[in-house]
């Protein structure tokens, strides 16, 4: 009958174990759990609550079809800048992740995004445990560029320098596929003198559509000074390190 009430378990994990889950991503657990329309959770686990394979017990869901959202950022981050913004909606195909909008409406990049998702039954009289395994929801983009020096403007600051990101989309479903507009993603960068670069460290973004490709513009002091086009796209679970000078660029993806 629907109006029983039995135990649940969840099962966390990232690349199908509680290990990696706890090695690699060590963050709280935010949980959306549906049924048709009605919502039956909303809510924020701490990791330690599931730490080293525990399960996370649910006692109030009656029997029947349920669809679960659940996603983790790294470490035991706050809500932050570097998080996604996250719409629930009312049933789970209007699930939402966005890049935080800044300045200017720029996009910022996230620090790190692992999602889930799991269409699961309860039944009427039984106790069920279920497993929901995290992915990398984030294509991560490392830039390199060399021997700049040349191209940067003489006498500008080199404490002023940063990039627009294009060819990715603002919003992305539960699913990993874009949504929303198109992006334009922020990032800064760091002059190596020593080395002659410039680095961007971890940009963070979701997918891009199958039309769209990235294209990087470096700007100092305003002015636009260095532009990469690159034939690849954002994949969710990518590492793309481009690595440019004034007259190459070689992209490697891992």
């Amino acid at each position: 009958m629907d109006g029983c009430w039995y135990y649940t378990q969840l099962r966390v994990t990232y690349n199908g174990t509680t290990e990696a889950f706890d090695r690699d991503i060590a963050g709280d657990l935010h949980l959306y759990i549906y049924k048709g329309e009605v919502t039956y959770a909303d809510t924020v686990i701490p990791h330690a609550e599931f730490k080293n394979g525990k399960e996370i017990t649910f006692t109030n869901l009656p029997a029947g079809q349920y669809s679960l959202v659940g996603w983790a950022a790294s470490g035991e981050e706050e809500i932050n800048s570097s998080a996604p913004e996250v719409s629930s909606g009312s049933k789970p195909e209007n699930f939402r992740y966005s890049l935080p909008v800044g300045h200017d409406e720029y996009h910022y990049p996230l620090s790190s995004l692992y999602s889930g998702n799991l269409d699961f039954t309860i039944e009427s009289e039984k106790n069920t445990t279920h497993t929901i395994d995290l992915e990398n929801a984030l294509c991560r983009i490392h830039l390199t560029v060399h021997h700049i020096g040349e191209v940067l403007q003489k006498g500008g600051s080199i404490d002023n320098i940063w990039i627009e990101l294009e060819g990715t989309h603002s919003d992305m479903d539960k699913d990993f596929h874009p949504q929303g507009e198109e992006a334009i993603v922020y990032h800064s960068l760091t002059y190596v003198s020593e080395n002659d670069q410039l680095i961007s460290g971890v940009i963070g973004t979701l997918p891009s559509s199958d039309s769209q490709r990235l294209t990087i513009k470096a700007y100092q002091n305003d002015k636009p000074f260095f532009e990469i086009q690159t034939d690849e796209k954002a994949v969710a679970g990518d590492v793309i390190y481009i690595d440019a000078g004034v007259s190459k660029v070689t992209i490697t993806i891992n």
